[in-house]
């Protein structure tokens, strides 16, 4: 009888511990003539339908809350409207007009994670703000070097305060996913060792979240991302089929260079970067890689800039090397030396970039 009841104290205690998958169903209806793609997902796992009448109906097993999105797309057209929301399982229902459904209503069984993302975006969002409008202001034409250097400063600062509240919000939040979103979405630049500090002070329940399992999954790549190390093997194709393998470009330093044409201060980086590529360009392979394009796009600004160096779509490769090497920043240069080693990193558009290639080859001469 004494072993019995050990064990049923033994399995009240794994049932306890455990997270079982729950069903959540998303339902409603857009009001349109139109027929709609309409996508549902996660930035991840996105599932689609197409609908005649607007509406829509998907279901999927969840074991922790997530922020989810319904986009919808009006077929032949490029016109669409999208809809977040931070839910758990149970049943979410939502209708409007297309042209209002941003701001649709949203009623769900589980209101809790919502409520808790709220209250982040308060805090949030009017910096994201403030630090758009500085960032472009900073690339008006006509701004002088001195004007350009008061705006990045103001920049940087803004940027602190939202790493800042970011954190603050974490640490205050240890005990619900939001807190693991916000953790694993909005401080992927904090120093790995505070990062490993707070992944340990949440719930244990939660440890195996989604986000706190990317955030793990970042700290294990970002270990072999350190300067000195070996650079991760890659290859890149271009749109021809034609590929490198970046074990053959040994012998010559790389650059990686990490853009967008939907980057202001990538463009505004270029022809600094076509300078270096003429200065060093028989000692360094420079290599580009678009992130976030549209082919359209990135052709058209590789055309326009006059980029003469070998352009690749980080979207055409066989794997995402965003991910492979913990780009969250653009631009971000990478450095590799001829031994395949990581030289250095530099996030955003610097001086100090070019600063370090002057260095590196005035030493070796």
């Amino acid at each position: 009888m004494r072993h019995l009841f050990i064990l049923i104290m033994i399995l009240h205690g794994i049932v306890a511990g455990a997270t079982f998958a729950q069903t959540l169903t998303v339902k409603g209806k857009i009001h349109t003539p139109d027929s709609l793609m309409i996508l549902f997902g996660d930035g991840i796992r996105i599932d689609t339908l197409f609908s005649l009448t607007g509406e829509f109906h998907f279901q999927r097993e969840m074991m922790h809350p997530e922020l989810l999105t319904v986009v919808a797309m009006k077929r032949g057209s490029n016109e669409y409207a999208k809809k977040d929301f931070f839910t758990g399982a149970g049943i979410v229902h939502m209708e409007s007009e297309f042209k209002d459904f941003s701001r649709a209503e949203v009623t769900m069984s589980d209101t809790k994670a919502q409520s808790k993302y709220n209250e982040f975006r308060s805090r949030f969002n009017p910096l994201v703000k403030i630090a758009r409008s500085v960032i472009d202001s900073s690339y008006v034409k006509g701004k002088t070097d001195a004007e350009k250097a008061v705006y990045k400063h103001v920049y940087d600062r803004i940027i602190a305060i939202e790493t800042e509240v970011a954190e603050e919000f974490v640490r205050e939040n240890t005990d619900n996913i939001v807190g693991a979103f916000v953790l694993a979405n909005y401080l992927r630049d904090m120093e790995a060792t505070e990062m490993d500090e707070i992944v340990h002070l949440f719930n244990d329940d939660l440890l195996n979240a989604t986000y706190l399992v990317d955030v793990k999954d970042r700290l294990n790549m970002l270990a072999k991302l350190k300067e000195g190390l070996k650079a991760p093997d890659f290859s890149l194709t271009n749109l021809d089929g034609a590929q490198i393998d970046g074990k053959g470009l040994g012998g010559r330093y790389v650059v990686l260079d990490f853009w967008g044409s939907w980057c202001a201060p990538c463009i505004a980086g270029m022809p600094k970067m076509k300078e270096y590529v003429q200065k060093y360009g028989d000692k360094v392979n420079f290599i580009g890689i678009a992130c976030g394009d549209e082919v359209a796009n990135w052709k058209s600004a590789i055309s326009e800039l006059q980029l003469t160096w070998p352009q690749y779509l980080n979207s055409s490769q066989n794997e995402d090397l965003t991910r492979k090497f913990q780009i969250d920043t653009f631009p971000t240069k990478i450095i590799i030396d001829p031994n395949g080693k990581i030289l250095n990193l530099f996030k955003g558009e610097s001086a100090d970039f070019y600063k370090y290639l002057d260095h590196l080859f005035s030493t070796r001469l």
